[in-house]
């Protein structure tokens, strides 16, 4: 397991929707709190924090979940139980618009599940569109970056 992050092209953070496809191949050892695969917009990169759209295993339970989670502030924005299993391919799409924020899942089988819509004022000095793996042995199967007017 590794923790890494893939720093996206762009320079300005709203109306920006970041999608990724993640293969989670194993969950590592540990870590006391989670292990995950996420996006973050935005995200500082000294201390890794950010508000971030992810899959995620809880720890000690081993609860699964999509979440929107804001690091910054400490506080779980939106919460949605997922089983999702390893060695298989799911997509996160995660749209900023101001301050709203959306983040759906997609599975290989076509099927898609929503948080529930969060909100966030958190920003970052320097912020940054970011992919990562915190945890996890995992492949980053595509990135997708689209910013609309």
């Amino acid at each position: 397991s590794t923790n890494e992050y893939l720093v996206l092209p762009t320079t300005n953070l709203d109306k920006l929707t970041v999608s990724a496809s993640f293969t989670v191949e194993a969950v590592g050892p540990g870590i006391s709190d989670s292990h995950d695969v996420d996006i973050a917009i935005p995200a500082n990169l000294t201390g890794l924090a950010g508000v971030n759209c992810e899959l995620l295993q809880s720890e000690p339970s081993g609860t699964r979940s999509v979440k929107l989670r804001d690091d910054f502030t400490k506080l779980d924005l939106a919460n949605t139980a997922l089983n999702w299993n390893l060695n298989t391919a799911y997509a996160l799409s995660y749209t900023r618009r101001g301050s709203n924020l959306s983040c759906i899942e997609r599975d290989a089988g076509g099927g898609s599940l929503a948080t529930p819509p969060g909100t966030s004022m958190s920003t970052a000095a320097s912020p940054k569109a970011i992919v990562r793996l915190y945890g996890v042995t995992s492949r980053v199967n595509w990135v997708m970056v689209v910013r609309s007017p």
